[in-house]
């Protein structure tokens, strides 16, 4: 049944309206408009949560003054948060065509790309950041992940070895070198190169680390993020790391049943804004594309969602 809006609701709406004219006409008719000043207040706009608001600014903003990268990268930001992948992809190409060698901005167009199932995109901009600033390297794990993905099981495992002298402690870094190497090799051969890993304290992260050392089981994963006592969010998260090391542990062993299953059971708990969640969607995509509905991220920034501000890059 249709039903009409509240008064207040109609209010509120053309409130919004009419703010959102007057900057737009302000930015267009003023002689002496300040891009940055604009900029500035959409990114306070976006702070306070009203997004239609801040994207009509920046858009303006973009407008008036297209050849400044940081106008582009701004609304890639807001644009990446309301989930709207391929104009966030747009949005930093008229960006690195002003900044051609921008690791940032390279490095966002890769995630992004990946996280949009264009693997072998992403690793060609993964691999020009790692060429622009050689000193980014080893902290760039997504680069890793993205090769995972692209079949590049060698290079792959070099990214990880290099990302090992910079996290030394970090139980995920050495799944993926054990999956790539894996890949690369086979399963006992990637066992006995397994990297031994110390203080990684993250339930269920020891647990993860024995399976692919061949001295615990599936069970005892599921087993150790169950009645940990920690917060509703924590747990969602935790169970969330142990269904996807699962699949991708039954992945590359061959069981593509356990596979799917393991990913449903990622499928309500993986955080959308999470870069893991994301190579859950990619694997299921490849495993049975049918196995996430998920949307890839709410329509709706919160309030405060994180954006850098313009002056930025």
């Amino acid at each position: 049944m249709l039903r009409f809006p509240a008064p207040c609701a109609v209010l509120r709406l053309w409130k919004l309206l009419v703010f959102t004219g007057l900057m737009v006409f302000r930015l267009s008719a003023a002689d002496d408009v300040n891009p940055g000043q604009m900029a500035e207040l959409a990114f306070k706009e976006w702070k306070a949560g009203h997004a239609t608001n801040a994207m009509a600014l920046i858009s303006e903003v973009i407008r008036v003054d297209p050849k400044e990268s940081r106008w582009w990268h701004l609304r890639a930001q807001m644009n990446s948060l309301l989930g709207q992948r391929d104009a966030t992809i747009d949005d930093l190409g008229h960006a690195l065509l002003l900044e051609p060698r921008s690791r940032v901005l390279l490095q966002g167009r890769g995630e992004e790309l990946f996280k949009s199932g264009r693997v072998l995109e992403a690793v060609k901009d993964f691999d020009l950041v790692n060429e622009v600033e050689p000193a980014f390297a080893p902290y760039n794990w997504q680069r890793g992940i993205a090769l995972y993905f692209a079949g590049r099981y060698a290079d792959g495992r070099k990214q990880f070895e290099s990302h090992q002298t910079v996290n030394p402690h970090d139980v995920e870094n050495a799944v993926w070198h054990f999956l790539c190497t894996a890949k690369e090799m086979d399963p006992e051969r990637a066992r006995a190169r397994l990297i031994p890993i110390e203080g990684d304290d993250r339930i269920p992260m020891a647990e993860i680390h024995r399976l692919f050392a061949g001295q615990s089981t599936p069970e005892k994963v599921l087993a150790a993020v169950e009645g940990t006592g920690e917060t509703r969010e924590s747990s969602r998260q935790q169970r969330f790391y142990a269904h996807l090391y699962l699949a991708l542990y039954f992945d590359v062993m061959g069981n593509s049943g356990r596979v799917v299953a393991e990913l449903k059971g990622c499928q309500p708990m993986g955080s959308r804004d999470d870069f893991m969640a994301d190579v859950a969607r990619v694997l299921a995509a490849r495993v049975q594309p049918e196995a996430w509905k998920a949307p890839l991220l709410p329509q709706q920034p919160e309030a405060g969602s994180p954006v850098k501000p313009p002056d930025g890059k």
